[in-house]
């Protein structure tokens, strides 16, 4: 005797099935991409100590409670070709491989390792970058972003703006903080932005723009790291109004880049010396050593 319409009713799951749609779950018609386990139960074969199905008459109303756990296995194919993708993207990007080198590679690997890889399994110089910028990128910042939410940490701002390859000026943004799983401090990138001029209002309004984008709290903010001191000491200014107006005190001051004075020191000992320093700078370098 079969149950010719029973509903399932378990952890929020709630399906009818009957005996009209049985011809669905034919072979023929299920999708290659699926595998899904089956079982057929008759009413006769269960008794009361089954835990499974209660030894009533089953009707079009019966509902059935499992007092067990039920498992409906589904799995998808893709899943591992995706898997394998993106363990190859971050492989590429640990490795700092070209996006170029990963076309025709999941052709190679299935010609290496037949059967091993995924059929659905393809990468492209374009497919890696999606995987990259859409996928792994907006994962990883979460987790950075969670770090510093959850735990409460203070953390700074650093940034520099440059112009690409493209003749194009870009303002990159990272935060460093400190990891609490790690026990040390970590330098993240945080945000990107192409802008047309790099005034100091304008990086301004991007430095804020950023932390609002990626809800950091304002109280924790330490201080700003930056490059071109002449410039960006009136960065710091316009920064730190702003937070001091928001929490009440403002940003710790730590002073200009220290590399640029230094830079600039040796580039006035090369006007003085001229260009046989270099020589100078040998010698120097072995008379302390011997």
């Amino acid at each position: 005797m079969y149950a010719t319409s029973t509903k399932l009713i378990y952890d929020g799951l709630d399906e009818s099935f009957d005996s009209e749609s049985e011809s669905e779950f034919d072979d023929d018609n299920i999708d290659p991409d699926f595998v899904i386990e089956k079982q057929t139960l008759e009413a006769d074969d269960l008794d009361g100590n089954s835990g499974l199905l209660p030894t009533t008459e089953f009707n079009e109303s019966t509902t059935v409670i499992p007092s067990g756990n039920l498992e409906l296995g589904v799995y998808c194919k893709q899943e591992d070709a995706t898997k394998a993708e993106l363990m190859w993207t971050m492989k590429s990007v640990l490795c700092n491989m070209s996006g170029s080198s990963c076309d025709g590679l999941a052709e190679l690997f299935k010609t290496m390792f037949p059967k091993a890889v995924p059929d659905k399994c393809s990468l492209s110089r374009t497919k890696m970058s999606y995987l990259i910028t859409d996928t792994l990128g907006p994962h990883f910042r979460q987790i950075i972003l969670d770090e510093i939410q959850n735990y409460s940490t203070y953390y700074t701002l650093m940034y520099d703006e440059t112009t690409n390859s493209e003749s194009k000026k870009e303002l990159q943004v990272a935060v460093p903080y400190w990891c609490n799983t790690k026990k040390e401090i970590v330098v993240s990138h945080l945000e990107t932005f192409f802008i047309a001029s790099a005034t100091a209002v304008k990086i301004e309004e991007y430095l804020m723009w950023a932390l609002d984008n990626a809800d950091l709290p304002k109280e924790k903010l330490l201080t700003l790291g930056s490059d071109r001191p002449n410039v960006n000491t009136k960065v710091f200014r316009f920064v730190n109004e702003g937070i001091k107006s928001s929490r009440g005190h403002g940003l710790i001051d730590i002073g200009s880049c220290n590399i640029h004075i230094v830079h600039n020191a040796f580039l006035k000992g090369l006007d003085n010396y001229g260009l046989d320093v270099s020589e100078f700078v040998i010698l120097v370098y072995y008379f302390f050593k011997s």
